[in-house]
């Protein structure tokens, strides 16, 4: 290169500013895209953290799992077969009863051999077969007199008609039974409820009787629902839960208080103090109380592991280090409360007991979307609260609302 094509000294300096000014303005965007990086990292965690939730890790119900979805091969056992009915679960068959409602003789007709009449012949054998079936349903009237009478002594004295009569015309109470049982046991809408109705027993019904019904049967049950709080809260040990309940379009908060032997179940607007004070059973409990439980593991282990984990997220960095590091400070100072069932054998392992009885409010709520109203959705936990417990008893539930509409509602014997 010829001397007069070489750069001169302030062109180089010039270009080595220029070079160093790129340099800089390179490393200060590695260092933005590198915190950006970060930002983006943590958030994936917190996500995927999140994501990674189910009833296994965290306080959320096993109704809020996502469905199963099996593969193929996991379709079938060891056996080779597809999964049924579980080992040791007793089946049901179908068989023969001693004394059959009806008994239809089906004779033969002429000698298939010879044509002659078998009405006289000897009877050399009979094969019986009965059928299971439901008898034709219909509705029918029952009129009830109400007569008055005079006494010589001149007072008239007038009979009296039962509960369930107190108008010229009314359904009864197997009517408004069934209404409640196939709108709040088995889930049908209203309108649904109401073709049911028409298409099972001949039954024509206006929607406003179905609401009639269900608001009849909370007003019946709510002396039992009494009794069935008072039994809650005066139980050794009991369980609580709460899972997100959609009342009018909103986010409200179906509770569940149960002991052995009842259920009550309240909806609220909030989750908290407030709801618990409106259901009534928290504020004079004095007994164990099991909302959330860990599983069995060896106590001093997992009192290391909770410490481990109070050091490791004590820089609090990001929003989901600052969660995890909340929930093992939680457990670090509660320890006890966290591991009191190693020492108590009152105590199960799990509060699956309580998240049992959410399990159908929530399929209530997948089913519906959302309850219309707020009314309706405590008239809903008012009566799944008296047909739960009363099936901890062994009782029929549809039985029990017929009771109820009857103006004789069960009521538990807690003795």
């Amino acid at each position: 290169m010829s001397e007069s094509s070489s750069p001169s000294y302030e062109e180089l300096a010039a270009e080595n500013v220029r070079l160093q000014e790129a340099i800089g303005q390179r490393d200060a965007l590695i260092v933005r895209l590198e915190a950006r990086l970060a930002e983006l990292e943590a958030r994936v965690a917190e996500l995927e953290a999140r994501l990674g939730q189910n009833s296994q890790n965290s306080s959320k119900p096993p109704s809020s799992d996502p469905p199963f979805k099996p593969s193929p091969k996991s379709l079938r056992g060891k056996s080779g077969r597809r999964p049924g009915r579980p080992d040791g679960q007793p089946g049901v068959t179908l068989s023969q009863v001693a004394d059959p409602t009806f008994t239809v003789v089906h004779e033969p007709g002429p000698c298939d051999g010879c044509g002659a009449d078998l009405s006289a012949a000897r009877m050399v054998g009979m094969a019986r077969r009965q059928v299971f079936d439901l008898p034709e349903q219909a509705l029918e009237v029952t009129e009830h007199q109400v007569v008055s009478r005079r006494c010589g002594c001149g007072t008239v004295s007038c009979g009296v008609a039962p509960v369930f009569a107190a108008a010229p015309v009314q359904y009864g109470p197997r009517v408004r039974g069934t209404v409640v049982y196939l709108m709040h046991e088995q889930f049908l809408s209203r309108p649904r409820t109401a073709a049911a109705m028409a298409d099972l027993f001949g039954v024509h019904l206006a929607e406003g009787v179905v609401t009639g019904a269900v608001a009849a049967c909370a007003r019946a049950v709510a002396p039992v629902n009494a009794l069935i709080a008072d039994r809650v809260a005066g139980a050794p040990v009991a369980h609580f839960d709460e899972t997100g309940f959609r009342v009018e379009g909103a986010c409200h908060w179906l509770h569940s208080a149960s002991c052995a032997d009842a259920v009550l179940l309240t909806v609220h607007r909030r989750r908290g103090r407030e709801a618990i004070e409106h259901a009534g059973v928290l504020p004079r409990f004095a007994g164990i109380a099991v909302h959330d439980a860990w599983a069995p593991y060896d106590t001093y282990y997992l009192e290391a592991a909770v410490r481990l984990g109070v050091q490791a997220t004590a820089p609090r960095a990001s929003k989901l280090e600052r969660k995890h590091n909340a929930l093992f400070t939680r457990l670090r100072d509660r320890f006890a409360d966290y591991t009191r069932w190693v020492g108590d054998l009152r105590l199960p392992f799990s509060n699956n007991s309580a998240e049992q009885t959410i399990r159908m409010p929530k399929l209530r709520i997948k089913v519906s979307g959302s309850m219309r109203s707020l009314a309706g959705a405590r008239e809903f936990a008012a009566i799944r609260s008296y047909t739960a417990t009363a099936r901890r008893h062994g009782l029929n539930p549809f039985h029990v609302i017929i009771a109820a509409m009857s103006g004789q509602p069960w009521t538990p014997n807690f003795a």
